[in-house]
């Protein structure tokens, strides 16, 4: 087991309180030193103490990973808002082959003050989940065949002008696919949500609305899988002059 303990202290006017926070790892399930599939959930236990009233406290653990490998993790559920003690769980998952080499165990006030963090050495291993790894790769074979942006080279357009892209395409997949298109430029903007794609060939529609004057000189366009995965892109080039 490991035990962690801080002391917190309170300001409120002039006076000041000492409070005591202590944080326990009671589990880790399965055991530290487990070899995991991608996308499998390591659960942790966490016995908690603390007296602090009025302020609650969140708790959570975070995995020490490769940046570049996704994943995710437990958010505080406010089992600890009262003084007093209990147990948590927490847990976390990552998306693919990676080494775990430490848990983040942390703890914040209802302010979201710090008021302990500490890393803890552990050694999980992620290795391949075929699974995961052809929904990775659905998809893979479709393409963009044909994209038109309305209002390219027609001159002044009118802040707040919504465009039409036209996004003509070939779709093979077994979970689904969407395309999205969006404008390069610093203005503000909205554009309209990922339309699914259905299998086969077919055009679908796009589009955003540019909020401020700006000239836009290309509209990145992108076909991704289920599990986000770009599967094929292409930056259209264009010019949208909006605004005088």
């Amino acid at each position: 087991m490991k035990v962690l303990s801080s002391l917190a202290a309170l300001f409120s006017g002039r006076s000041s309180t000492q409070n005591d926070l202590q944080l326990e790892i009671v589990k880790f399930d399965p055991p530290d030193g487990s070899t995991l599939m991608a996308g499998e959930k390591v659960t942790i236990t966490v016995a908690w103490r603390h007296s602090m009233r009025g302020r609650g406290v969140g708790i959570w653990t975070k995995p020490v990973a490769p940046r570049e490998v996704r994943g995710g993790y437990d958010s505080d559920g406010g089992e600890a808002d009262k003084p007093g003690r209990g147990r948590v769980t927490r847990g976390f998952h990552l998306s693919a082959p990676c080494a775990v080499t430490g848990v983040v165990l942390s703890a914040s006030d209802g302010d979201s003050r710090e008021l302990f963090s500490q890393r803890i050495p552990v050694n999980f291993t992620y290795v391949a989940n075929p699974e995961l790894e052809a929904r990775r790769h659905d998809g893979a074979f479709s393409r963009i065949t044909a994209v038109k942006v309305e209002g390219d080279g027609q001159g002044p357009l009118p802040v707040g002008s919504h465009l039409d892209v036209h996004v003509r395409y070939v779709a093979q997949s077994t979970h689904g696919v969407r395309v999205t298109a969006v404008p390069i430029t610093d203005a503000d903007y909205r554009h309209a949500l990922p339309v699914k794609l259905d299998n086969g060939e077919g055009e679908a529609l796009q589009g955003f609305t540019i909020g401020e004057a700006c000239v836009v000189q290309q509209v990145h366009v992108r076909i991704l899988n289920a599990s986000d995965v770009v599967v094929d892109e292409q930056w259209i080039d264009v010019h949208l002059q909006v605004g005088g």
